[in-house]
């Protein structure tokens, strides 16, 4: 079921973004993630922010990205690496994504990346006191904030 879920998501972002695709540059880097959590109007979001391991000639690239969130799974699609659209921000720096993944209840969710057709499953944990991001040994995958504390 889980399959077929991410499976029909893809499609759909793929198809309904195809003309903006066609002007990506590919995502031929490995990517680190970080995790944050910011407070609005007492809730709280997690993000998930993703920067590429190779640096640029300007730090305003952004990864073109978009998020499904289920009940226990989450499915993230990297598409590809937008230039900046006129004004180069001189500065080496990587491409960023950054993925608000919401309120989520505290739980255990399987954490599914697609980077190009490159598929790295890992989990999202997350406690009234912790969120904890967890990704087996992957080539792909940096994890700069494997633990963040959270605000009591």
């Amino acid at each position: 079921m889980k399959k077929i879920f991410l499976l029909i998501f893809f499609n759909l972002i793929l198809t309904a973004c195809k003309d903006e695709l066609l002007q990506l540059d590919p995502m031929d880097s490995a990517v680190r993630l970080s995790l944050r959590e910011v407070h609005n109007q007492n809730k709280s979001h997690i993000l998930l922010v993703v920067f590429t391991r190779k640096e640029f000639t300007c730090a305003n690239y952004e990864i073109l990205s978009s998020a499904a969130i289920g009940k226990k799974a989450i499915a993230i699609n990297l598409f590809g690496i937008k230039p900046p659209p006129r004004i180069c921000s001189y500065a080496f720096g990587p491409a960023v994504a950054v993925i608000d993944l919401g309120n989520l209840r505290n739980g255990n969710y399987e954490l599914h990346i697609n980077k190009g057709g490159a598929f790295d499953k890992g989990s999202l944990t997350i406690t009234s006191s912790e969120i904890k991001l967890d990704f087996p040994i992957q080539p792909r995958i940096d994890i700069l904030t494997p633990v963040l504390k959270r605000y009591l």
